[in-house]
């Protein structure tokens, strides 16, 4: 029973995600003036993700997909995926700090998505930390461990176990963001384990949060 409501509170979040941005394209593409183009190629990117999430959430179960790990640089990975995200912190009011990181750090990953991976940790801090700052690090011991740490809304205590779980979100971030999936803290753990990794947080509601990821190094 708490399965299938789950499924069909999924149905309704995914279908109200892609409604919307398709209705606004509808209006924006009639309009045709360039601000209009800039925000359909919005509602175009909104789609995008929603329809990410969900076919990658599906693959995650299947035995026979395939990650294509190839030596890496997890840094330059990391600057990347910062950049890409700077535009939507900077709309929040929320500044990136990378900070404390070794210069190179090869190892062997599935570039995409461990690009997917950290790009739900980055994002997630930038959602529910508005007007904050996130602090990011990177260290190597006998494993590498990055770090996405916020001074945002946190995490209840009650609702910290469910954290990973498939479709569920805290109370007090679906009030911030009502319409998110829930999908993403899910995928991003199935990636990390598939990577011999291993990902947890610490959390306090109203201070904010800190993610950590560990990867093995590379032989």
């Amino acid at each position: 029973m708490e399965a299938d409501e789950a499924k069909s509170e999924f149905i309704t979040i995914a279908s109200h995600q892609l409604r919307t941005p398709l209705t606004e394209l509808k209006w924006l593409i009639s309009d045709g003036d360039s601000q209009s183009i800039i925000k359909a190629k919005n509602s175009v990117d909104k789609i995008i993700k929603v329809a990410d999430s969900i076919l990658l959430a599906s693959e995650q179960t299947k035995d026979e997909f395939k990650y294509k790990s190839v030596p890496s640089d997890l840094i330059i990975i990391l600057k990347e995926t910062i950049d890409d995200l700077k535009e939507s912190a900077s709309k929040r009011n929320t500044a990136i700090h990378f900070e404390d990181y070794p210069e190179k750090i090869i190892i062997l990953i599935d570039q995409q998505r461990m690009r997917l991976a950290l790009a739900n940790i980055i994002d997630n801090a930038i959602l529910y930390s508005p007007n904050g700052d996130i602090h990011i690090t990177v260290k190597e011991n006998s494993e590498i461990i990055v770090s996405v740490a916020d001074n945002g809304i946190g995490i209840p205590e009650d609702q910290q176990k469910r954290i990973f779980t498939k479709l569920f979100r805290a109370r007090n971030a679906l009030s911030i963001e009502p319409n998110e999936t829930g999908l993403g803290l899910y995928i991003t753990k199935s990636i990390i384990e598939k990577h011999g990794g291993r990902i947890w947080f610490e959390s306090k509601e109203g201070e904010g949060t800190t993610f950590f990821i560990a990867l093995p190094i590379s032989g």
